[in-house]
């Protein structure tokens, strides 16, 4: 990602080039929550998959979800103003990766087919009403990544993300930030046993 798109910074090798303005409300892609949500991403399988991004915030893993070979990303945000952003973020790309974004809540995404990874990078306080929702939505082989997680509030978080349906399969530590890759039901869809790794900063 390039925080400074009036001079683009060249990405390295192997690497897609994804414009994001800095803003403060929304993020430029560089918090240790978003690069975790971006470090977990690119160990799934989503060429071809369906990919939500709630709380889409700029937009920018919606848009690396498409760079990394989704089908179909739809992402949201409770903020009218966020979605703006994110619409405008999408615009500037040197390449051309359409994402579907709207302002509102998951209850407009009932009647739609399910979602085979959901991103969801939210503090607790706002991820845990949406947990629900977000088993509803998700594919019975799907992958929940959620971020956002302080790494001493990941014991509560795994309790919680129980309770709601979900199994944590794999962990990962970015300075004192957590986040999950999750799966539906006790016994997940084949990702492996829950593992824990930590994560070295990276330029994403």
């Amino acid at each position: 990602m390039d925080p400074h798109p009036e001079v683009p910074t060249p990405p390295p090798a192997g690497r897609v080039h994804l414009v994001v303005e800095p803003r403060q409300a929304f993020g430029s892609g560089s918090h240790e929550s978003t690069q975790l949500v971006l470090l977990m991403m690119e160990e799934l399988p989503l060429v071809g998959r369906r990919i939500l991004d709630v709380g889409t915030g700029s937009g920018i893993l919606a848009l690396a979800a498409r760079a990394l070979g989704a089908a179909e990303v739809v992402g949201f945000d409770i903020d009218f103003e966020a979605v703006c952003i994110a619409h405008q973020t999408v615009a500037v790309q040197p390449q051309r990766l359409p994402v579907a974004l709207f302002a509102g809540s998951t209850s407009a995404l009932a009647p739609r087919p399910a979602f085979d990874v959901i991103l969801a990078n939210l503090i607790p306080v706002e991820a845990q009403p949406l947990l629900a929702d977000l088993r509803s939505l998700l594919a019975p082989d799907g992958a929940l990544v959620l971020s956002g997680l302080m790494a001493d509030q990941l014991a509560a978080s795994e309790e919680e993300l129980a309770r709601c349906g979900f199994a944590v399969e794999r962990a990962r530590e970015l300075e004192e930030w957590a986040g999950l890759v999750c799966t539906a039901g006790a016994r997940g869809s084949g990702l492996g046993a829950r593992t824990d790794e930590s994560a070295s900063p990276a330029v994403r």
